[in-house]
């Protein structure tokens, strides 16, 4: 037999062991072939194990960023309360000014409070 056909063979045993269950799959090509079922079924769990694995490490990374946003947007909530508004864009830059605006705005709303800030 030509190494194509070998081949060939290989393929189709292989295609047969991921659609088969194990009866039908020795079966069709032998009880001899029973290891080469296993073989496949063993790299196809060893894929799904990996790819679960790479999306619990993704959905944990994504969760330490948001975290750290978390944190450092509390933190800038917290020291909006009792600086101005230019002490706050001058450390957080103008990008952030709109938390110093809802800070001021939340605190003003809700405890009636009346800022004195000359910005």
């Amino acid at each position: 037999m030509s190494y194509f056909i070998l081949w060939i063979k290989q393929k189709m045993m292989y295609e047969d062991a991921k659609k088969l269950g194990r009866y039908d799959f020795m079966e069709k090509h032998g009880a001899h072939k029973e290891w080469l079922y296993d073989k496949i079924h063993g790299e196809l769990i060893r894929e799904i194990l990996k790819e679960s694995l790479e999306s619990i490490d993704k959905w944990q990374k994504k969760e330490r960023h948001m975290s750290r946003v978390s944190d450092m947007l509390m933190g800038m909530q917290e020291e909006a309360s009792h600086i101005t508004k230019e002490e706050f864009v001058s450390k957080y830059g103008w990008i952030n000014e709109n938390v110093w605006d809802d800070v001021h705005k939340e605190l003003t709303d809700q405890l009636g409070l009346e800022f004195n800030n000359e910005d």
